[in-house]
């Protein structure tokens, strides 16, 4: 493999771990984007809910989700967003407010 053939350059932004999950990096000038897109199974285990609950979150928009294939990913920045919001809401409500 010579230094032209190298993963790493525009040709193959992405890039898949172990589980699947795939890791996005793009260039825009300075600034650099990297994204990490999960399956609704490892977002159910980061937000410890289930499957109904993510369900009507993804139907409700208040969680952002791409369709692929025909899998269905959820962004981390989607999650740090949704829980940014819940935060939000808690310091105005409270954090034991209903």
């Amino acid at each position: 493999m010579n230094k032209n053939d190298s993963r790493n350059d525009s040709h193959y932004p992405l890039d898949f771990d172990s589980k699947g999950s795939v890791n996005v990096s793009a260039a825009n000038g300075r600034h650099q984007l990297k994204m990490q897109l999960l399956s609704l199974k490892e977002a159910k285990e980061i937000l410890g809910i289930g499957d109904w609950m993510l369900f009507q979150l993804l139907r409700s928009n208040a969680i952002k989700s791409v369709k692929i294939g025909n899998r269905r990913l959820i962004s981390v920045h989607a999650l740090e967003e949704y829980i940014i919001k819940l935060e939000e809401e808690s310091e105005v409500r409270g954090n034991y407010g209903y």
